[in-house]
């Protein structure tokens, strides 16, 4: 948006024989034949001497109405060519608008509203500006009129956003101030539902991040990239014995505990950061001879020093305790075991041979389970034995900034 006045807003206008009483600022509207900025920006240097160029890089391309706020009041032009559902849609959120005191403005403020729906931003200060305030007041009276508020579908919402010409993310925003799920929405600032304030943490987020798993393993909603915001909800809970992947990756988004063996650093972190947020995991990593300490050192320092995964992720599963390395030198590293839980207590032991095709051994038993986990326990404490020794890799880590 873009203003010659000290502040801009964003707003919607209608023919003035429709407004309510209730709006007792002054609006007097005309109609434009062009949907255009162009047109509009004709009328702005005309009107108020207001630089054609400036207001075309103000403007968006195409818009429903623009009002310049003037020592009598708003005045302002609206296009001819809105639709009837249109120009009630303007007439709800004015009416909405005035409601909250929004009309209220100082001489030479512009307020425009864009042809289709409003991009929804999520900024500094009270978090949202007025028009997204007033798009999640509508969208509340909305979804509680079509009963809508216990956890509608994503289709659902989609359908009401684009009925009422509503950016989706406001939807959202109403809707899951009532839900038993925690929901960000993400943009140069953060909006948490009242479950997800609850958690007193934030997912770690960075603009752009949002893909099928988020750095922190949280899904974003069904793959939602909303333009300037995105959408953070936990995975459906899922146990691990409903699984029926072999892949060890595949499983991790189930999981809640996780102790690994493995010799890949670089996989472990593509496998493991976008999960951490509620994954707590303890990895040794295996070498095979102490000749080769040498090398692996020299290919760890590089791989912080130059990373390619997210920095900011990975610093954060540290000092929350969500990520312990360890080397053990002296491991094999033809294989990998990781054993698996769950939030319903269930287990699982994983096996993987670089020659043999990927198997999953173990079951549900606890008592089977509970010897690997020994096992693992006894290695995981270990720091020298005729066989193995066990280096704890914190120190290093941080002297990265991890």
């Amino acid at each position: 948006m873009g203003h010659t006045g000290a502040n801009c807003r964003c707003g919607l206008v209608v023919e003035l024989d429709v407004l309510p009483n209730a709006l007792t600022v002054p609006v007097t509207l005309m109609g434009m034949d062009t949907s255009h900025r162009d047109g509009f920006s004709h009328w702005l240097l005309a009107e108020f001497d207001v630089d054609s160029q400036d207001a075309c890089t103000a403007l968006p391309e195409h818009l429903l109405g623009l009002l310049v706020a003037t020592a009598q009041g708003w005045t302002g032009r609206v296009w001819d060519g809105a639709s009837l559902v249109q120009k009630q849609q303007l007439l709800d959120r004015l009416c909405a608008h005035g409601t909250l005191g929004d009309l209220r403005g100082e001489v030479g403020d512009w307020w425009w509203f864009a042809l289709g729906t409003t991009e929804f931003r999520l900024e500094a200060g009270e978090f949202y500006g007025p028009e997204d305030r007033v798009q999640t007041r509508i969208a509340q009276q909305l979804l509680t009129d079509a009963g809508l508020l216990s956890e509608p579908g994503l289709t659902q919402l989609q359908k009401l956003a684009e009925q009422h010409q509503l950016a989706l993310p406001a939807c959202l925003m109403a809707a899951a101030q009532t839900w038993d799920q925690p929901l960000w929405l993400m943009g140069q600032v953060v909006w948490a539902n009242p479950k997800a304030q609850a958690l007193a943490w934030t997912p770690p987020f960075s603009e752009g991040s949002f893909t099928a798993q988020t750095p922190m393993g949280w899904a974003n909603f069904q793959g939602l990239t909303l333009g300037r915001v995105g959408v953070i909800r936990p995975r459906p809970a899922l146990r691990l014995r409903d699984q029926t992947s072999t892949v060890l990756r595949d499983l991790l988004p189930t999981a809640v505990r996780l102790d690994w063996i493995t010799s890949d650093f670089r996989g472990v972190l593509k496998d493991l950061l976008p999960h951490l947020g509620r994954l707590q995991a303890r990895v040794v990593l295996c070498l095979e001879q102490p000749g080769q300490l040498e090398v692996f050192f020299t290919e760890f320092c590089t791989d912080l020093e130059q990373p390619s995964f997210d920095t900011n992720a990975l610093a954060w599963a540290r000092a929350e305790g969500h990520l312990q390395l360890r080397l053990g030198v002296g491991l094999s590293q033809s294989y990998q075991i990781a054993l698996l839980g769950d939030d319903s207590g269930d287990g699982l032991y994983y096996y993987a041979a670089q020659d043999q095709p990927v198997r999953i051994l173990g079951s549900w038993e606890e008592g089977e389970l509970e010897t690997y986990r020994q096992n693992f326990e006894t290695l995981w404490q270990t720091t020298a034995d005729n066989r193995v020794q066990v280096i704890d890799l914190t120190d290093l880590l941080e002297k990265y900034g991890y």
